[in-house]
Formats: structure tokens, C-alpha cells, sequence
């Protein structure tokens, strides 16, 4: 078992160096003097209109959550919804790989709410999530890769989707998920979340407003780029930025650098430059929107200390 554990620390490390080395190529490739340049170039209007898009993104993964609590007969008020979420996103930037998400269950627990239902939560969020990941994902590889490499990323994209549902959605592969968490995670308990999930599927319109508001949140993220490339001057069509911006979340979930960093990065500069975009201008889009990040992620931390 300990030789286990330093292996896997030895993969981690391996996977910030890469990530690493993919930013720090990108940077040198393309000048950092021309990135800095364009950084300071940005209409701080649009910027700010980007900010306050990805802030109500927030609101609507708040109200995403109150419905599912709703279902399981919960009634968390949206602004704490929307606060936990808040911190759970802050808490996935700092921690390693996806164990922040599991915070989600922490803090739900502090409100009284089981960690069989917590994490039932958290499973469905996730997996309605990438439901609707997955259909956008699947019309942009088609629309912007070519057909070998289209189908290539299409055959992992149903290979990572029957992963996740076999490893949480059946009996066998949640006996194996609770028993890496119980000892990961002592101090969580995800034992009996599997028939509240199962549960959750006979609400149709739970699910069809959970779709619904997760598709909102994803045209609201794409509104936000919208406006970071008009801060540079730069007009995309609106389609052409959720489609991409599916490619790119997909791209993240990738296990060769820890949460896709470098990789979505590399995947925005080839797929924003079909329609004539400078890798300077993707870059620097990128960075602005990752502080803008950060900075709330905190911030929704501290709020919800409140």
C-alpha cells in the first residue's frame, strides 16, 4: 500500500509538471512581451461584464442544487445553495485533481443534510452536468476537428461517460467508490447514496429542470467569453464559443495534467485560430478569466463564512 500511494504522488507530481511545461511552451512560443501588451490592452468595461456573467453563473448552480435538495425533501434557501456552491468552486481551484468537489457533501452536511443524500447530490449535479457537456461536446468535435480525430475524442468522451456511470450508477462500482472514499476521507460516509440516486430518476421534471438550468449556466459561460474577446476587439459568432467552449471543459477532464491544465489552453488556441483568433489574444483571454476565477472563488469562500 505505501508503494501504491508514492506512485500516485509520483504521477501527480508528474502531472503539474507537465502542465507546467505546457504553459511555460505556450508563453515562449507566442512572447510573453505580446501577451503582457494585450493583457494591458483590455477594455476594462468588457471585462468587468465578464466578471459579473460568471458571477450569476453561481446563482444558477445554486438553484440547480435546491432542486435536487428539494427532491430528497431538503429546503435549503437558494442563497446558501448558491454559497456552497461558491465555495465548493473555490475549493476545487486549490485542491488537487476533483477532491474539492467533495466539499459539496461537507458542506451540505453542516446544514443537515445526510451524506447519503449529500452525495447523492453531488453525483447528480455531476452527472446531469455532463450530460449536457456531452452534447455539445459531440456536435463541436464534428463541427470544428477532422473526422479521424472527431471520432477519436468521441470514442473517449462514451468511454469517460460509461466510466462514470459504472464506477457511480451501479451497485459494483459504488461499493468501490465508498470504499476508496471511506479511506481517503474518514470523516465522510457515502454509504447508501446509491438508492437515492436511483431515486432521483423517477422525478422526470427534476431532471428536465436540472438540463434545463445546467444549459443556462453553459450559454451564460459562453456570453462571458463573448465579452472577454470583444474586450480585445475580437467579434465570434456566439455558437462558435459554446461549441468550442465544450471541447475545451471536455479537454479538462483529460488525466494527464491535473484539471486539464495546458491541454484546454493548447485546445483554445487551435480552435479559436480556425476562425482567425492570434494564439496572444486566446492566451490572454484565458488568463483574465482564469484570475477572474480565482478571485471569486476565494471570494465565495469567504462569503460563506458568513
Amino acid at each position: 500500500m505505501p508503494e501504491v500511494l508514492q506512485i500516485i504522488k509520483a504521477l501527480k507530481t508528474l502531472k503539474y509538471l507537465l502542465a507546467a511545461l505546457i504553459i511555460i511552451g505556450m508563453v515562449w512560443y507566442v512572447g510573453l512581451n505580446k501577451i503582457i501588451t494585450t493583457l494591458l490592452s483590455a477594455n476594462p468595461l468588457y471585462v468587468i461584464l465578464a466578471g459579473i456573467i460568471t458571477v450569476l453563473i453561481f446563482g444558477f448552480a445554486g438553484l440547480n442544487i435546491k432542486l435536487i435538495l428539494r427532491h430528497y425533501n431538503y429546503q435549503l434557501t437558494w442563497w446558501e445553495c448558491t454559497k456552497t456552491m461558491g465555495a465548493v468552486f473555490g475549493l476545487v481551484l486549490l485542491l488537487p485533481s476533483r477532491a474539492g468537489d467533495l466539499s459539496l457533501v461537507y458542506f451540505l452536511k453542516k446544514k443537515g443534510v445526510d451524506e447519503s443524500t449529500g452525495s447523492a447530490v453531488m453525483v447528480m449535479d455531476k452527472f446531469v452536468y455532463f450530460i449536457v457537456l456531452g452534447f455539445f461536446t459531440a456536435i463541436g468535435c464534428f463541427i470544428f476537428l477532422p473526422i479521424n480525430i472527431a471520432t477519436y475524442l468521441l470514442i473517449l468522451l462514451l468511454l469517460f461517460f460509461t466510466t462514470f456511470t459504472i464506477a457511480l450508477l451501479t451497485q459494483w462500482g459504488s461499493n468501490k467508490i465508498i470504499w476508496v472514499v471511506n479511506k481517503v476521507f474518514k470523516k465522510l460516509d457515502f454509504n447508501g447514496y446509491l438508492p437515492k440516486v436511483k431515486n432521483y430518476f423517477k422525478d422526470k421534471k427534476v431532471i428536465c429542470a436540472n438540463i434545463t438550468i445546467i444549459t443556462i449556466r453553459w450559454l451564460c459561460k459562453a456570453v462571458a467569453y463573448s465579452l472577454m474577446f470583444l474586450a480585445f476587439d475580437i467579434h465570434i459568432a456566439f455558437w462558435f464559443i459554446v461549441m468550442a467552449n465544450a471541447v475545451e471543459i471536455f479537454m479538462s477532464f483529460m488525466p494527464f495534467t491535473p484539471g486539464g491544465i495546458g491541454l484546454k489552453e493548447g485546445a483554445s488556441v487551435y480552435l479559436y485560430g480556425i476562425v482567425g483568433v492570434a494564439p496572444h489574444i486566446v492566451l490572454s483571454v484565458f488568463f483574465i478569466l482564469m484570475a477572474l476565477a480565482y478571485i471569486e472563488g476565494i471570494a465565495w469562500m469567504v462569503i460563506k463564512k458568513w
